[in-house]
């Protein structure tokens, strides 16, 4: 197995070891990072549309601490790492729609704290159930590592 910057790279079989390498922190940004793509991914792209959105947070935080071998703690602050990808991603569509409201002519009106109580309760939904996932996983990963 070769290493790059402490990064496992596969060697010729394709096998790359699952054993996290790097200090914790470093496994809790690559997790949530991992766990906002698949969150995004799944919420986009599934055909069940509507049902997704109210597992999916929960399931992609498991998942991503899961994957990670993290602690409970660990994995908590994975499920708080997707919920704040959440909320980078919904500042700027906000920034960028009240940009193209305030490029029209007639002016319109817009309530940017209905906006922000709006946009918040999603976010604040998808945080709590990616870091309960997060923190199940961690908490499960501490226990078939104790046996």
């Amino acid at each position: 197995m070769r290493q790059l910057a402490g990064i496992q790279l596969p060697d010729m079989t394709g096998a790359m070891s699952v054993v996290p390498v790097g200090p914790a922190w470093r496994r809790v940004l690559l997790g949530a990072l991992k766990g906002f793509g698949m969150s995004l991914m799944v919420q986009m792209m599934h055909p069940l549309g509507p049902v997704i959105p109210l597992i999916g947070p929960f399931v992609t935080g498991y998942v991503a601490a899961g994957r990670a071998r993290a602690t409970p703690f660990e994995g908590f602050c994975i499920g708080m790492g997707i919920g704040g990808c959440y909320v980078l991603l919904g500042c700027v569509l906000l920034a960028g729609g009240l940009a193209v409201c305030a490029r029209l002519e007639p002016s319109p009106t817009v309530n940017v704290l209905l906006l922000v109580l709006i946009a918040s309760v999603p976010i604040g939904y998808g945080t709590l159930l990616g870091s309960i996932g997060g923190t199940l996983a961690g908490r499960a990963e501490q226990r078939n590592g104790a046996k």
